[in-house]
């Protein structure tokens, strides 16, 4: 049976083994966002969007900062505002309703565009 040592110098691993995204680091998590690989980028993306709700609040802002940075590749754009539904803040709903009036519905954008509708309506009133 083996026995669990603490790991020196990895605050983000709990003493149960688990990783805790309240302390992981961030940086490489950044750059792997902005990876042209869509697989890293979307698992970067994902875990960003973990990262602010276990309340790492600069992930939220540099996942907002990425969409209104991201080309208008609706399939890319759409799976950052995916990420934005945990993101509730006021800079958050701004950018999203500004996404509304800059982009002109059709065909294409219909769903994208039904996307960021939907993590509005999540959003809070106040």
């Amino acid at each position: 049976m083996r026995s669990r040592l603490p790991l020196p110098n990895v605050p983000w691993i709990t003493k149960d083994g688990t990783l805790d995204l309240a302390k992981f680091p961030i940086e490489g998590l950044l750059e792997q966002a902005l990876d042209r690989d869509p697989e890293r980028w979307r698992s970067g993306v994902r875990l960003l969007s973990s990262m602010h709700s276990a309340g790492r609040a600069e992930a939220g802002v540099f996942l907002v900062g990425l969409f209104m940075s991201a080309p208008d590749d609706w399939e890319t754009r759409s799976e950052i505002v995916e990420a934005l539904t945990v993101v509730k803040t006021a800079g958050c709903a701004r950018a999203l309703v500004d996404e509304l009036k800059r982009v002109r519905s059709s065909n294409t954008t219909r769903r994208y565009l039904s996307k960021i509708l939907d993590v509005l309506s999540r959003m809070p009133l106040t």
